[in-house]
């Protein structure tokens, strides 16, 4: 069987049976579209059978030296061929699985940046300090829902009325997978966007976030009105973007000692190492958790000091 043939097979199994979303759908498409032209460039356009284990790591090689791949840009498109392949096999495709021998590079885990607390006060404020009168309250709320909710770009575009329980204080999220989950709602917010919902005419299926033509936002609309206000709250030029709001959301709730476990949930982590990514700190709060020893002398060192001297 052709290697094109069995990889659509594969596409529409991931699509139509394990209900994968389409932007993740796009990503093996995606994935594979580089293995085959890899292979077109080797002048080799093997049938699913012809596909070797030391043809998968000439391939591997080529994104780390040719094209100077990260690691776990790497680590994702070895994943990605050990899923189609896998597929493969349990199908019968094949007899053998070339993947099998084929280890993916360890996964490095940087400390992520976040906005600390008064760069988001100063982003949350821009939009009423110098946005524009017809959009500034709708950039307002944007821009709080991400700080108080901590959810993705993709799950706020998806916000329709009928997701928000003004009743309950609660949001439906619709995440990754088509998995849902209800994160609560500060007050204050729900207030604020029930008065913004009450300033439109809007029915329940409507978008909670639309663009002055009263469409849903796009993607890209969004990431320009962020660095927008970034540059206007004068907090540019520090890495910041859309996502590192999420990042904030989580590492502000751990520095506030909410368990690892209740910021998985309200985040959408099917895996707790995702949320554990976040729990990077400073070196004044490694020092304030040392001095909680029990058999440590907890007086603060300052007033150590002032006792000593008198």
């Amino acid at each position: 069987m052709q290697l094109d043939d069995c990889h659509h097979k594969f596409l529409q199994y991931i699509r139509l049976e394990l209900d994968y979303s389409k932007a993740t759908v796009i990503s093996y498409r995606t994935d594979f579209r580089q293995f085959f032209g890899f292979l077109e460039s080797q002048g080799s356009c093997p049938e699913i059978e012809d596909i070797t284990t030391p043809m998968i790591r000439e391939y591997i090689y080529f994104l780390s030296e040719d094209r100077g791949l990260h690691p776990n840009s790497i680590r994702r498109k070895i994943h990605s061929l050990s899923s189609f392949f896998k597929f493969c096999y349990t199908e019968e495709y094949i007899s053998k699985n070339p993947m099998l021998r084929v280890t993916a590079p360890k996964k490095r885990q940087p400390v992520p940046i976040y906005l600390p607390a008064p760069d988001l006060q100063k982003l949350m404020d821009a939009p009423m300090a110098k946005g524009k009168e017809r959009t500034k309250l709708r950039d307002t709320l944007i821009l709080k829902t991400f700080v108080f909710t901590g959810i993705r770009r993709s799950e706020l575009l998806k916000l329709n009325w009928e997701d928000i329980d003004f009743i309950d204080q609660t949001v439906k999220i619709h995440g990754k997978g088509s998995k849902e989950r209800l994160i609560p709602l500060p007050p204050q917010l729900v207030a604020e966007l029930q008065i913004y919902k009450d300033s439109q005419r809007v029915s329940l299926a409507s978008p909670v976030f639309r663009s002055v033509t009263g469409r849903r936002l796009s993607g890209r609309i969004l990431s320009e009105m962020f660095h927008r206000y970034e540059r206007k709250a004068g907090i540019e030029g520090k890495g910041y973007s859309i996502h590192k709001m999420r990042h904030s959301f989580a590492t502000l709730l751990l520095q506030s000692d909410v368990s690892v476990v209740e910021i998985q949930k309200l985040m959408g982590h099917s895996d707790i190492s995702s949320t554990l990514i976040y729990a990077h700190t400073t070196a004044q709060r490694l020092q304030d958790a040392v001095q909680k020893h029990p058999l440590l002398d907890n007086e603060p060192v300052q007033a150590r000091k002032d006792r000593t001297k008198t």
